[in-house]
């Protein structure tokens, strides 16, 4: 037996029924039609947390914290240095990068991969990004737009530079840009 849990367009948690009112066991459902990407327990934990914990929906969910599973940026072998980019060894980065590219709709995306990869590689922006996107540029310096997965790569991996340069031309082609150097 199951009670509702959690519902949403990618993600269906049934709480497993038990006579403990502590029990937190659930059974989570993805809607693969909708976001093939959640296919493990940490990533579907991550797109929880990124998109309902702090009220950002309007609704508020509270996610337990379970000591044996935890989150990709609470640590685990994906944030290692790597020799080499893959975009399958980090899920939580297409989770992310799918975030970021949500907001198409209400925001003009010229030059973002460009002014990402500067805000997360150089913790600055130059002028002429600044001017030609003023309104992505200030979500991603005033952190509305959620760029730590993307940080959190380029610092670890800031030394070798056949990652970086892969990692950047990846970013850049999942916002279908040119590179503007």
């Amino acid at each position: 037996m199951f009670k509702h849990g959690f519902v949403d367009d990618n993600v269906l948690a049934l709480k497993l029924d038990s006579k403990n009112e502590n029990n937190t066991e659930f059974a989570l459902f993805v809607n693969e039609e909708k976001f093939n990407k959640l296919y493990s327990i940490p990533t579907i934990l991550y797109y929880l947390k990124s998109t309902y914990q702090n009220g950002r929906t309007g609704l508020e969910i509270t996610i337990p914290e379970v000591k044996k599973i935890t989150t990709e940026l609470d640590g685990n072998n994906e944030f290692i240095p790597s020799d080499n980019f893959l975009p399958s060894n980090y899920p939580s980065l297409e989770i992310e990068i799918e975030h970021i590219l949500k907001t198409k709709d209400s925001l003009n995306h010229e030059y973002a991969a460009d002014i990402i990869i500067s805000f997360c590689r150089y913790h600055s922006l130059k002028a002429e990004l600044l001017n030609r996107n003023p309104v992505f540029s200030d979500k991603v310096l005033n952190k509305t737009i959620k760029t730590e997965v993307i940080e959190k790569l380029l610092n670890i991996n800031r030394d070798n530079q056949k990652f970086i340069d892969d990692f950047e031309a990846y970013i850049r082609l999942q916002f279908g840009a040119a590179n503007y150097k």
